[in-house]
């Protein structure tokens, strides 16, 4: 079943942002932008403008993920990506266009999480989400 939380707006910290699995703990994130890449070009005390004007860094942009999607799935897609980053243009050119998509997808709605998460909190109670 496809996880889906613009349905009810579930953008919480207890459940995993792309399967809508429970979390045991609303610690449980990961980056936004993988730490290779903040390593890489020294993002993660680098500024980060949210929509409402605010910053954060981009080293504190996380979403809440389950450790079993953390460790089965993106982990190793990660290291995929980073390898093929990390070994040049020719092997970059190996992946294949849906694996670009979905790590851009992932990283794009990872922002895209958190600018809702924001939203959310500042809006006045009782008042609709309006975009």
């Amino acid at each position: 079943m496809l996880h889906t939380p613009f349905d009810n707006f579930n953008f919480g910290n207890k459940t995993c942002y792309l399967s809508g699995e429970p979390l045991e703990s609303a610690e449980q994130k990961t980056e936004v932008f993988p730490l290779w890449l903040q390593n890489r070009f020294a993002l993660q005390d680098k500024p980060f403008r949210h929509l409402n004007e605010k910053y954060t860094t981009y080293g504190k942009l996380k979403v809440p993920v389950s450790p079993g999607l953390q460790q089965e799935v993106l982990d190793l897609f990660e290291a995929k990506i980073e390898t093929a980053f990390t070994s040049g243009y020719n092997a970059v050119k190996e992946l294949t266009e849906q694996e670009i998509f979905y790590w851009f997808g992932k990283i794009m709605y990872g922002i895209i999480f958190n600018e809702i998460q924001i939203a959310l909190l500042e809006k006045p109670a009782g008042e609709p989400l309006s975009f």
